[in-house]
């Protein structure tokens, strides 16, 4: 098989979602509780509850936005905060609720479109997303949400477009390593390979990872350079040992250049660190190659044990 590389989303792991939140002194996560009801305010419920998402309490989280909202319903600090805690649970159609309110009190809260679009992702509704991260990008232009945009146009099979928002990332923040290799990994995809090239090493020189390598490792491939390839899909493995994708790649190369036995050894080596049944599937058709008929057998009576419907290596 051959995989290609994915796209990188920094912001997904960003936690604090809530915009223009006045500084105050960290408290412990239930200090509010030692303060008495009359002298709350909506904000004290917004900090309570942005000092249990530092811990990760956010069901704590949620329970203090709600009594905000108590005081204080169309507050839409606290309302994107409640959504992005909600999110963060996995509760993404009760989070575009919390979302969809705060855009009712102000439609140009950047924050609330970027995380609208998020639970939409999740929700698999990447047109919702595409609006939503087009309004964030109208108000205030920014390289993450280009990224973020070119992300979905990608899912929405649409790779020209992303690359195009790939670029207005790179336009904003040149030295980005995230930037040059989600252009990089989208030209890969478009088989626009000696550019992906120079991107993929702009963003190795910055930040080098199993990522990357592998995006290059497959750029250089396509350009007939399989010792650079070799090397860098190696390196990739080398930074994550279940890295499926560098394996896949290094076996399909090994299997072209005759090398079965290799090939072999490599997808062994994936299966032992990532077992699944394509591996199990790529391990028996080099198998067969050889002629080792009872061992390719055994390989995809395991491949099939782990996906009934996967159909027999030709």
């Amino acid at each position: 098989g051959q995989s290609t590389p994915p796209v990188v989303l920094d912001r997904f792991t960003e936690s604090d979602r809530a915009a223009n939140i006045p500084e105050f002194v960290p408290l412990p996560a239930d200090s509010i509780a030692m303060i008495k009801e009359q002298f709350l305010d909506a904000y004290s419920f917004l900090r309570a509850g942005m000092a249990n998402e530092r811990t990760g309490n956010y069901p704590g989280a949620v329970r203090s936005y709600r009594r905000g909202l108590e005081i204080d319903p169309e507050n839409v600090e606290i309302l994107n905060a409640m959504g992005f805690s909600l999110f963060q649970q996995g509760k993404s159609a009760e989070a575009v609720v919390a979302f969809e309110k705060a855009l009712e009190v102000d439609p140009n809260h950047w924050k609330a479109h970027n995380n609208m679009a998020l639970a939409s992702i999740d929700l698999g509704e990447l047109e919702v997303a595409e609006a939503h991260y087009r309004e964030s990008l109208a108000i205030k232009p920014q390289p993450a949400i280009y990224n973020d945009l070119g992300f979905v146009l990608e899912r929405l099979g649409m790779p020209e477009q992303a690359a195009h928002e790939f670029r207005k990332a790179l336009e904003l923040d040149p030295e980005s390593p995230s930037g040059q290799y989600n252009l990089g990994a989208s030209l890969v995809r478009s088989g626009e390979f000696a550019e992906a090239e120079r991107h993929l090493r702009a963003a190795l020189k910055k930040n080098p990872n199993t990522q990357t390598h592998t995006a290059l490792g497959v750029a250089l491939w396509q350009q007939g350079r399989v010792d650079e390839a070799i090397a860098n899909l190696q390196a990739a493995i080398k930074e994550d040992p279940k890295n499926a994708a560098a394996y896949d790649t290094l076996g399909t190369i090994l299997v072209q250049q005759g090398k079965l036995e290799e090939a072999a050894s490599v997808y062994r080596d994936l299966i032992r660190n990532r077992p699944s049944a394509a591996a199990h599937q790529e391990l028996a058709q080099v198998l067969t190659r050889l002629g080792r008929t009872d061992e390719a057998r055994k390989e995809m009576e395991r491949a099939k044990a782990l996906d009934p419907n996967l159909q027999s290596a030709q």
